[in-house]
């Protein structure tokens, strides 16, 4: 045992004495807890377990390499480390160290590259939001996490008034904010209070904290606002209130130019308005078909969207509205992180194209198939779930023995006459195979 305090200093000597000793009582096992740091070999380290992973990828990798570098390797045998692979940026980010003759330098120098810039980025704007407000005297503004979302208004003012925000707050609201002059961006915290939603009663009200971030583009002349409640900040009103009367939301169908340059596009969800009439349908999951068919007939106009797909070699989802002007990702993000999103999603929207904006060009369809089934499947694999989730807690059940989903295989065996697909689902030493037969639905009236 070792650990910090007065009066700790032999204890500690003698502890280090038997972590060193590789006689019979010697320490065979050290338990860390944020003590270790830089400038500390430990060469007599077989396996190393990580709990949590340092802040900075380049500290993790650098303490890993401490003893897998060090050491005999004829006396203690190869060194391993053992980390936390259902976390998702942890397996991603560490995956290339499973691979045999890694050149750790190499490796510390390129993982941690991109994390370095974000670093550098966030730091920047931080120090230039400090400059004015008292926001990051309450709350630090390296943790907070706006979502990648934003309301775009085209402005004609020379100039624009960021303090005036509080002119559209709630009765009673409490606010402290922060301001980069040079940035033109403010970042806001707004405390507002209201009765409960559950019930009537005098005394009993909600607290609630919403954050508020805008950046003016003088030279695009466009203002990008997000709120965490846009309603209840009413951020219309609020656009106007910085800027001048002559702000306008940017809506149309420009606002689904977002989904240019997405490759196999799968919608989610969307909702249209009939053409004529003052209607309005939502469509979920395999319905959207129907939802797309109407909008290619001319019958429906489409109103609001999110979509699944690939865009620049990465998973993304796109949705937006084109009467609210509302856009957004389904993921959150630093200050950083939203201002330099808000440039690109700008850019986007605001891009010139030959051809018309994408609401249903080339977007995947789920279709029935029905009997006669000609064309047999070219591969298989795991649902989208369970790809995202691809961890030690899945398993799947030979009999009674569990096997982790990882370790299973997933492949076709063939088809059979009658058009049906055998799977197989395998592992090293268990296989199961089934058949799958795809046919038109047949209905029955349920007797009382």
């Amino acid at each position: 045992m070792v650990y910090s305090g007065s009066g700790r200093t032999v204890p500690n000597r003698e502890a280090l004495v038997q972590l060193l000793d590789r006689g019979p009582d010697g320490s065979r096992i050290v338990i860390c807890v944020d003590m270790l740091g830089e400038g500390f070999d430990l060469p007599n380290l077989k396996v190393a377990a990580l709990h949590d992973t340092h802040k900075s990828l380049a500290i993790t990798l650098q303490f890993i390499g401490r003893f897998t570098r060090k050491g005999d390797p004829g006396k203690i045998g190869e060194a391993t480390v053992v980390t936390n692979i259902a976390d998702p940026e942890a397996e991603q980010r560490l995956a290339d160290l499973y691979a045999q003759g890694a050149d750790w330098d190499r490796l510390i120098r390129r993982l941690s590259e991109e994390r370095i810039v974000e670093e550098l980025r966030l730091q920047d704007v931080v120090d230039k939001l400090r400059t004015s407000g008292d926001l990051h005297a309450h709350l630090s503004l390296w943790n907070l996490r706006p979502a990648l979302s934003t309301q775009f208004f085209r402005t004609k003012c020379a100039s624009w008034s960021p303090l005036a925000y509080t002119s559209v707050l709630p009765k009673g609201a409490e606010t402290w904010h922060a301001y980069d002059d040079n940035g033109e961006v403010l970042v806001a915290v707004v405390q507002h209070s209201g009765r409960v939603s559950w019930g009537n009663y005098q005394d009993v009200i909600d607290v609630v904290h919403d954050l508020l971030v805008m950046r003016w583009d003088r030279e695009e002349g466009v203002l990008a606002l997000y709120a965490s409640d846009y309603s209840a900040l009413r951020s219309e009103t609020m656009a106007g209130a910085v800027t001048d009367e002559q702000t306008e939301l940017v809506t149309g169908r420009s606002i689904f130019q977002i989904l240019n340059n997405v490759e196999l596009p799968l919608v989610k969800s969307l909702g249209s308005s009939r053409v004529g009439a003052i209607s309005f349908t939502s469509y979920f999951g395999p319905n959207v078909t129907e939802g797309l068919a109407s909008i290619e007939k001319a019958e429906s106009s489409l109103n609001n969207i999110a979509c699944l797909g690939y865009e620049n070699g990465e998973r993304v989802l796109w949705g937006g509205t084109q009467r609210r002007g509302k856009i957004w990702q389904q993921k959150g993000g630093s200050i950083a992180e939203w201002l330099d999103w808000v440039r690109f999603t700008w850019s986007k929207v605001t891009a010139s194209h030959s051809e018309e904006t994408n609401i249903t060009r080339d977007f995947l369809r789920p279709e029935r198939l029905e009997v006669p089934w000609e064309s047999p499947p070219i591969a298989l694999q795991w649902g989208e779930q369970a790809q995202l989730r691809l961890n030690d807690r899945q398993f799947v059940g030979f009999d009674n023995v569990l096997i982790p989903l990882f370790l299973v295989d997933l492949e076709i065996a063939g088809t059979e006459d009658d058009n049906s697909i055998l799977l197989r689902i395998s592992s090293d030493t268990l296989v199961s195979v089934y058949r799958l037969r795809i046919g038109a639905m047949l209905s029955r009236r349920l007797q009382p």
